[in-house]
């Protein structure tokens, strides 16, 4: 189990980390899952941080398009209410006038 989080393209868990630090107790110096691999596990950190950043980028557009439906809802009724108020101006005042 020690050997195989050294071998290049393989991903090592933390679950297979502790296994190999408690089978492996008197070679202290072979067991290390991603640090003791060297930069093996920094491709893989950096894959991961893409994708968290992705996965922040996916949902921050969705946000900001919700936001922006509900403020277009409201501007469009208040303009709606204000064009309200003025028609029922313009029939109050030739009902009174005319």
């Amino acid at each position: 189990m020690c050997a195989d989080c050294h071998l290049p393209g393989t991903l090592c868990m933390w679950t297979d980390c502790t296994t190999c630090f408690e089978s492996c107790a008197s070679a202290a110096g072979e067991c290390g899952c991603l640090g003791g691999a060297g930069e093996a596990g920094l491709p893989l950190l950096f894959i991961m941080g893409l994708i968290v950043l992705g996965l922040f980028t996916i949902v921050g557009i969705f946000y900001s398009v919700l936001v922006a439906t509900m403020v277009g809802q409201r501007i469009w009724q208040r303009h709606y209410h204000i064009l309200a108020k003025r028609m029922l101006t313009k029939v109050s005042i030739t009902l009174f006038v005319g």
